[in-house]
């Protein structure tokens, strides 16, 4: 029987990191030629591991993968139908940083079927990008909005991130205004988690930086959940509104434990009960993928256990989804009953599902009912 699943091209290059960043990047644009011709050699290496798979989604993530040359984006896509059943009606996603975008390219990426645009906004206040390091300005994330219309793009994701140094009511003004407006068809919404060794966690640790509070976090997101509802957005994962219809088919594979495969520095895999982690060294990826060597620095065979694990992780991060009683063990009985008292679980239609309030509490919620 052939499964759905999902690939994932990971380009990790940005013409500046942002503070508050620590995903896999390069800032060394020199090494892009070089990287391109790596991940299509990747691509065709790897194409006997999934022959019982067809693909519905390809998701280009970043990093920035609209520095890329359009042609050196068709190269990698051209790789990828050659070797891989995919899917007629497929997803197709690509990341964009909103002062890399132009009509031009958008209208480009269109024509080589990328029908899903996302667009690294953050934050429409241009006192909170500057505090951040962003390298657009709230004229750039407006603009990029538009060219991304005038290109036909009709399935669109906005990135906001709730808890960034310098936000305050008016920013919250400012981010709801631009989605009222533009009314993308998906938003991401995140709450920032101030990473180890990252400029920003630097910066807090000096007393350069203050961030908020969690209680002023969780009200504005509160704030945002609400308006998101009242717009007719589904929050169907802790991190996602889209409207009906618009839901992420690649992350839907992620959430449903479906197979993946990752292409590129860091990417990750999922096959025949196994994780897998490509190095996160581009020197030491490219070195090896010339010499036909393996990339994988790290294997996890999902046992029982670690499934069990990522079905209730992945089932309560899916809001409309949840979890069966039979995935918490006899012993954890208390604290289901616990926290459907406190509400942060609620039964729906059979299933334990995570209440507006247990969102933001899920990581505590779901780490105990393991």
């Amino acid at each position: 029987m052939t499964r759905k699943a999902g690939i994932y091209i990971h380009i990790p290059f940005c013409v500046r990191r942002c503070s508050y960043c620590d995903f896999t990047s390069y800032t060394k644009i020199n090494l892009i030629p070089e990287y391109v011709n790596a991940l299509k050699k990747e691509i065709e290496l790897r194409k006997d591991k999934v022959k019982d798979l067809i693909f519905d989604s390809i998701y280009l993530g970043g990093g920035t993968p609209s520095l890329l040359r359009s042609s050196d984006i068709a190269g990698i896509l051209d790789s990828l139908y050659k070797f891989y059943k995919i899917s007629k009606n497929v997803e197709s996603t690509i990341e964009a940083n909103p002062e890399s975008i132009s009509l031009m390219k958008l209208k480009l990426y269109k024509s080589l079927n990328i029908g899903r645009l996302s667009i690294g906004v953050q934050s429409f206040d241009n006192k909170v990008l500057s505090g951040i390091e962003r390298t657009h300005s709230e004229y750039d994330a407006l603009k990029a909005i538009e060219l991304a219309r005038d290109a036909s793009f009709n399935n669109l994701n906005i990135d906001l991130i709730v808890g960034l140094p310098y936000s305050d009511l008016h920013t919250f003004g400012l981010n709801i205004n631009a989605i009222r407006k533009s009314k993308p068809e998906h938003v991401s919404l995140y709450m920032l988690i101030r990473e180890k060794n990252t400029k920003l966690s630097k910066k807090v640790a000096k007393g350069v930086i203050f961030l908020a509070n969690e209680d002023c976090i969780v009200y504005y997101w509160n704030k945002y959940v609400k308006f998101l509802k009242e717009g007719s957005y589904i929050h169907y994962e802790i991190s996602n509104f889209a409207l009906k219809g618009f839901e992420c088919r690649h992350n839907l594979h992620y959430w449903m434990r479906d197979p993946y495969i990752g292409f590129g520095i860091s990417a990750s895999s999922f096959l025949n009960k196994e994780r897998t982690t490509n190095t996160k060294s581009i020197q030491l990826y490219v070195k090896r993928i010339r010499e036909n060597k393996n990339i994988i620095t790290f294997i996890e065979e999902v046992d029982e256990k670690k499934k069990r694990e990522e079905e209730i992780m992945l089932g309560l991060r899916l809001l409309s989804k949840g979890i069966g009683r039979e995935f918490i063990s006899y012993e954890k009985k208390d604290s289901i009953e616990k926290f459907i008292s406190l509400r942060l679980l609620k039964e729906k239609r059979g299933k334990l599902c995570l209440t507006e309030e247990g969102v933001c509490l899920s990581s505590q919620v779901i780490s105990e009912l393991f």
